[in-house]
């Protein structure tokens, strides 16, 4: 009977319990937990021989993590004991404030886990800064970061990448109402992160505000879609009025076309126009055109057709003064070859 009580005794396993309790020394409070929970992490395990090295005339050994903040020392004893993730809640304050204060402590916890190869917890904070992020505004998230991760390794690859998807969110789903409360929010920037977030907003604003755009129907991913179909299309986006002179009417089509430039976004309005608009002829088919129109002109109708299909009164306004330009320029050349020649027989008087 004793000797079946000695076998079942030998098999049972040791309680981490009865381990001896070590006092885990973190910046602002100490800690306790019992020796065994620290073989999850070999870091600590390897700290704790070099410090009973050094100090074996202890009652309780010591672990000194003064460069670990006592927030973060709670998730990891907690960590340690249970394998779950667990802060403590800040008191006293708006449930954003505490929301934000939770996500700092994450982000600590996170640098924490990377800088000792802690890639379980890692991947815990990890879990809670996605959580947490969605929660939060974008002004709160570059607080937390510029607090709890300052310095971020040039090894990590995944919290720029998660803190890049964050802010391009924040760009594209910006509208009037949501970049002024970011704006009030942020107040006076006293940072360079504060100053670029509040410079994103206030672009957003002024661009929107040229525009004319409803205060609250279009995000700057709307904007930006627009405007990248209508450069595929050709279609000019701005509102400054443009006019282009038509290009000059072939001599086939010269008798009877109005021929008009084709307005483009934004373009002047009809009154303003010297010419009728009119469909623009590269648009047009000779089929579509009247049988009078679409037979080649006998020579010298262009010039002196009948009333109906013969030249504009401006057209013949324009020859008309071409015309005496020319005449003026023949009579120049005349008067300046007969000063010429009594210049010559001057000299040879």
């Amino acid at each position: 009977m004793k000797s079946q009580v000695a076998v079942a005794a030998a098999t049972l396993p040791t309680s981490p319990y009865a381990s001896r309790v070590i006092n885990l020394v973190f910046d602002g409070m100490t800690l306790k937990i019992h020796e065994q929970f620290l073989a999850k992490e070999p870091w600590l395990v390897k700290k704790l021989a070099e410090e009973d090295q050094a100090s074996r005339s202890r009652k309780f050994p010591e672990l000194n993590l003064k460069h670990i903040s006592h927030h973060v020392g709670h998730v990891l004893v907690h960590y340690l004991v249970t394998g779950c993730y667990d802060c403590l809640k800040a008191e006293g304050v708006s449930p954003d404030e505490s929301t934000a204060q939770d996500f700092t402590t994450a982000l600590r916890v996170y640098a924490v886990c990377r800088q000792h190869d802690m890639k379980a917890l890692r991947d815990l904070a990890k879990n809670e800064i996605k959580w947490l992020g969605g929660k939060i505004s974008i002004p709160r998230m570059v607080d937390a970061v510029e607090e709890g991760y300052p310095a971020v390794p040039l090894e990590d690859e995944w919290f720029p990448e998660y803190l890049r998807s964050q802010m391009e969110a924040f760009h594209d789903g910006l509208t009037m109402a949501s970049a002024a409360d970011a704006l009030e929010e942020i107040g006076q920037p006293l940072t360079m992160s504060k100053m670029l977030l509040s410079s994103i907003a206030e672009n957003f604003v002024y661009c929107n505000q040229a525009k004319g755009a409803p205060v609250q129907e279009r995000t700057t991913r709307e904007w930006a879609d627009e405007v990248n179909l209508a450069s595929e299309m050709g279609i000019q986006q701005f509102d400054t009025p443009v006019y282009k002179k038509p290009k000059k009417a072939s001599k086939g089509l010269a008798n009877g076309v109005a021929m008009a430039a084709t307005p483009t976004s934004g373009s002047v309005p009809l009154e303003d126009n010297d010419t009728t608009l009119a469909p623009a002829v590269s648009d047009m088919h000779l089929s579509d055109l009247p049988a009078s129109l679409s037979a080649t002109p006998a020579h010298g109708e262009g010039e002196g057709g009948d009333a109906k299909n013969g030249p504009s009164k401006k057209s013949a306004k324009r020859k008309s003064r071409a015309k005496k330009k020319k005449a003026a320029k023949l009579r120049n050349e005349d008067n300046a070859g007969a000063n010429l020649n009594d210049a010559e027989q001057a000299v040879e008087g």
